[in-house]
């Protein structure tokens, strides 16, 4: 597994201080007191010392080793699948640098606590926060003239992020509080990210970010490929050099969307839905579908390794065609009274003034409904035939976010976005926005 798509899996999380575990262990039940107990043997997540980074390493390498490869339990697979990344992270890095080495510590417990949070979430509770060390502000300091100048003393300093570092020189460390503290304003804003930060190029790699987000689509694009490519060679019982590749393209797919179920559980309309090869994406409506892609440009744009994949739609069927469910569907939505009334029962929102037409798919109408309805072999669901006499739906302003996951494991409750918002020198700004 590559560092990129190590740090873009296990680092999406929140620190709870919650003991690692209350889940399964030996297949069954995780050790509850994990964290209390590495604790006792001198592990801190908040403190980073030499002898910190084996002790970690040898605390997940034992307690792997306690986890059944077998169980059918969801959680210890996950607790499997992510303490390996953990533990691979780990190992990669024991003899680097003492600025990787510390990151990488931290990492790691992040991860951990990810997926104690998961499992509090996933069992109805709230995960605990109580050393989550993120500040927001809607205001921006101003400084000029000699306050640029003039050594930003203690208290200033502890409010910087802890992991800056030299933009040129010494790269093999952090520098502490008392060095930032006798540091002007311009000596900081000249102070750069570790390089393996996990959300963000550091200053002298930003020119990466120049077309990463068209890279981050050709990421996901090809492991959703991949995906479909695997699953049907074992479905014919071949080999991947046997059987045809998908013509996947994320672009392309999204011109035909089908109601998969309503997501109930948000404060902005949107509803899951599925495209022809029975991808996962999310439809929103309303103030979110042009600021969030903006959003998630701008934060590619300023070096953030990642963001969620959004693709506001042109008007009409030039965007996204909503496939509304079979009738035969039971508790479906099959006509757009039926798909009104459950977006104002959940959002209070009229979805009428967003939709720019619909009706019935007919033999006459089919294949200028569905003109960019994408068939690909055996891959994709629906023919345009299989869709006659289904209802459909187009909008006047709508956005698509891609879901799949293929290739990518999101551990914990935070939104990718976040990640870093406690740390680097652009993170909590740009999560302000």
């Amino acid at each position: 597994m590559s560092r990129n798509r190590l740090f873009i899996s296990i680092l999406v999380c929140l620190m709870t201080m919650k003991a690692f575990g209350q889940s399964q262990q030996a297949g069954n039940e995780a050790d509850p007191d994990f964290v209390i107990k590495a604790a006792a043997r001198g592990l801190n997540p908040e403190v980073f010392t030499p002898e910190s980074y084996p002790l970690l390493q040898a605390e997940v390498e034992n307690y792997l080793s306690s986890l059944d490869p077998e169980s059918d339990n969801s959680y210890v697979e996950d607790q499997i699948e992510v303490l390996e990344d953990v533990l691979d992270l780990l190992k990669t890095n024991e003899n680097a640098d003492h600025a990787t080495r510390v990151m990488t510590y931290f990492n790691a417990f992040h991860a951990i606590y990810g997926l104690s949070a998961d499992y509090e979430l996933d069992n109805g509770k709230r995960p605990l926060i109580p050393k989550a060390r993120i500040r927001f502000s809607a205001k921006v300091p101003h400084y000029a003239g000699e306050e640029l100048t003039v050594p930003v003393g203690i208290e200033q300093a502890e409010l910087e992020a802890w992991d800056l570092q030299l933009a040129s020189g010494d790269r093999n460390r952090f520098l502490s509080t008392e060095e930032l503290a006798e540091m002007n304003q311009l000596e900081l804003s000249e102070l750069d990210i570790s390089d393996i930060h996990p959300a963000w190029f550091s200053q002298k790699d930003i020119h990466k970010s120049k077309n990463h987000l068209e890279g981050l689509r050709q990421w996901r694009q090809q492991r959703i490929r991949r995906k479909y490519h695997n699953r049907m060679a074992e479905s014919l019982n071949r080999s991947r050099n046997e059987v045809a590749p998908p013509q996947y393209n994320l672009r392309d797919v999204q011109h035909v969307m089908f109601i998969d179920e309503m997501h109930d559980r948000a404060t902005s309309p949107k509803m899951h839905v599925r495209d022809n090869y029975g991808s996962k994406w999310k439809l929103k409506f309303g103030a979110e579908t042009h600021t969030e892609p903006i959003a998630n440009c701008l934060a590619v744009k300023a070096g953030a390794k990642y963001a969620d994949l959004v693709f506001a739609q042109p008007y009409g069927k030039e965007g996204v065609t909503l496939i509304l469910d079979s009738p035969d569907k039971e508790n479906g939505f099959a006509t757009l009274t039926q798909l009104r009334e459950a977006l104002n029962d959940i959002y209070k929102f009229d979805i009428l003034v967003h939709v720019a037409d619909h009706g019935e798919i007919t033999a006459n109408n089919v294949n200028d409904i569905l003109s960019q309805l994408i068939e690909d072999r055996e891959y994709t669901r629906f023919k345009k035939s299989d869709l006659i006499g289904r209802q459909y739906v187009t909008f006047k302003s709508s956005m698509l976010e891609e879901k799949d996951g293929a290739g990518q494991t999101r551990i914990g409750p935070a939104a990718y976005n976040a990640v870093g918002a406690t740390s680097g020198s652009r993170g909590p700004r740009l999560y302000d926005i």
